[in-house]
């Protein structure tokens, strides 16, 4: 779990060490910031290191012309074919870490590589060349990112305390979501407990420019569920399931430190920590 904060807009520049200091706790091994003053942006972030934990995975990471930077939570599973692919293209990495494939993939595609991505994230990127900032979530929402467009321009953050350091006037409540909150033990939709605050949804992404929301968009969504196919036999369904939660499992084990279980009692957790083990039959568990 990392954090990331940014704005474009007239924020003070000393907002942003206020921010990240509030979501330090969601990155303790490293933090960093960004700022291009002429265009009024600043990108921070908190680190907890899980791949690279090298200075080369340090985050607000640049681009070699130093004209796109990106922060980024999360985690991409499918990175080293990524790298691969970007490789035989030409480009060159100077660490291993997922976050400089995303840099790479940006400069390659652009917006298209989101749906590329196999993982959970919330990222946001400054193209100074375009002067725009996308900011993207993953497919599922695993990842939050809040944001506010004001009078003073656009702030997001991994959390509301550290955008609340940037637009300090956004404390009025909103009821409404509050209701929602204690009706459904979430609140559906973008709303916060803050009347001014949104949510970006999952599988979704802004473009932000001059300090506003240019174009909002979804790049993913949950396919269509077409029934079972009427010749699929109860053995090829469960071989089919156990082939579809193993790949699950095994991907999300690549990490550059030691990877855990916390054991619920229940069958989920324990289906996960049976695939972990056929890739680490050392794994720790914990239960409460």
């Amino acid at each position: 779990m990392c954090g990331i904060i940014g704005f474009q807009g007239r924020i003070a520049n000393d907002a942003l060490d206020s921010g990240i200091r509030a979501i330090g706790h969601r990155g303790p091994d490293d933090n960093g910031r960004f700022f291009d003053e002429p265009a009024g942006v600043a990108l921070g972030q908190t680190r907890l290191s899980i791949i690279d934990l090298s200075p080369l995975g340090h985050q607000p990471m640049a681009d070699p012309s130093g004209q796109v930077h990106l922060v980024f939570n999360g985690e991409i599973y499918n990175y080293r074919e990524l790298r691969a692919e970007l490789e035989a293209k030409g480009h060159s990495f100077k660490g291993h870490s997922d976050t400089e494939v995303l840099l790479h993939m940006y400069l390659e595609v652009g917006d298209a590589m989101l749906p590329r991505l196999n993982g959970i994230f919330g990222l946001a990127i400054w193209d100074s060349r375009s002067r725009r900032m996308l900011v993207a979530r993953d497919a599922l929402g695993v990842k939050p990112i809040y944001f506010a467009e004001t009078a003073r321009g656009f702030a997001f953050c991994s959390e509301l305390k550290g955008l609340l350091k940037l637009e300090p006037d956004l404390r009025r409540l909103d009821f409404a979501a509050l209701d929602r909150y204690l009706t459904f033990l979430w609140c559906p939709g973008e709303g916060t407990p803050l009347e001014g605050v949104r949510k970006v949804l999952p599988g979704e992404a802004l473009e932000v420019v001059d300090g506003k929301i240019a174009r909002r968009w979804t790049w993913y969504q949950l396919p269509a569920f077409r029934g079972v196919q009427p010749d699929l036999g109860e053995r090829d369904a469960i071989a089919g399931t156990e082939r579809a939660v193993r790949a699950a499992v095994h991907r999300q084990m690549v990490a550059d430190v030691p990877v855990g279980a916390f054991l619920s009692g229940g069958l989920d957790s324990s289906a996960v920590v049976a695939f972990a083990r056929e890739l680490n039959p050392d794994i720790r568990c914990f239960t409460i």
